[in-house]
């Protein structure tokens, strides 16, 4: 930042005593300076005025540009007075707007989603349409946010939220990350077809188990369309077994979205691409996921088609 008693130099030379006058005047007839001065008990207003005309005209200037709508050389910040040993300093503190800004950026980061529509990283509670089909799931998730924040010690069910395409299961779920994000608890939304695509993927690449170990580590995890992937026995025995595994030990609240109710998901778990039927496995695989949710219908019109 620029030296602001060169500035005022700059400003107001000592032939111009008329322009520096008008300057003290202006600073001690703005209400907030005037304030400041009553609040620090100053014996000699004007006296202390001259003396600290440098950082009082920057605090001055830097509020009128903000009152302009003009731009300042920290953006964000509004400044504020203080006496530090008997000097005025000006300190930047950053605005609501700002902080409102930071903490969305914020929120964002803590919400994590994989193969999901842009469009869910904005979700929220307010904007869910309601209706009689989908009030339940609503309420659930809700209290499920609430309970969660009060207690996040203990261990918190989620849900599996079953119903046709477009009733807004997905949407839900990201509303209550979102929700969650802003509250600093850490989700991650993946949908699970495509998950499945990149862990086959990630074979290959030798990392598969470092992304394993992401999705189940996750505090809050939900896995998004469960049952519409291809299913085999690696993925369900040695992918999705070991991530249901891990979060029903150490009790984290996850979620799941389905077209499937649980007996169906148990059917389509039984058989792999090789098409062996292992309805034990599925059973196992089947155990962890009611374990960890509980069974919630949502029904209503496709929203996607309006």
């Amino acid at each position: 930042m620029e030296n602001m008693g060169r500035i005022l130099r700059s400003k107001f030379p000592r032939e111009n005593l008329h322009e520096y006058q008008e300057m003290l005047r202006q600073l001690a007839q703005d209400k907030e300076i005037q304030q400041f001065i009553m609040q620090a008990e100053v014996p000699d207003a004007q006296a202390f005025i001259a003396t600290n005309a440098s950082k009082l005209y920057e605090y001055y200037d830097v509020k009128q540009k903000i009152a302009a709508g003009q731009k300042t050389f920290m953006p964000g910040y509004t400044p504020a007075l203080s006496l530090v040993r008997g000097k005025v300093e000006v300190t930047y503190i950053p605005t609501a707007e700002l902080v409102r800004k930071q903490q969305a950026q914020a929120a964002q980061k803590r919400f994590t989603t994989i193969n999901v529509p842009k469009s869910m990283r904005n979700a929220n509670f307010r904007n869910y349409q309601r209706e009689e089909g989908r009030d339940a799931a609503l309420l659930a998730a809700v209290n499920f946010v609430k309970e969660y924040v009060s207690n996040p010690g203990e261990f918190h069910q989620g849900l599996y939220l079953t119903g046709p395409f477009g009733v807004g299961k997905t949407y839900l779920m990201a509303a209550m990350a979102h929700e969650l994000a802003r509250k600093d608890i850490a989700c991650t939304l993946a949908h699970f077809p495509s998950l499945a695509v990149r862990f086959k993927d990630s074979i290959s690449e030798n990392v598969v188990l470092k992304e394993i170990n992401g999705i189940k580590q996750a505090p809050i995890l939900i896995l998004d369309d469960i049952g519409a992937e291809t299913m085999s026995g690696w993925l369900r025995d040695d992918v999705l077994g070991v991530i249901l595994e891990y979060r029903m030990q150490e009790e984290l609240p996850t979620f799941f979205t389905s077209n499937k109710t649980q007996a169906e998901l148990e059917e389509h778990l039984a058989y792999s691409t090789n098409s062996v039927v292992e309805p034990l496995k599925a059973k196992r695989i089947m155990e962890r996921v009611r374990y960890l949710s509980k069974e919630m219908a949502v029904s209503g019109k496709n929203w996607r088609r309006n």
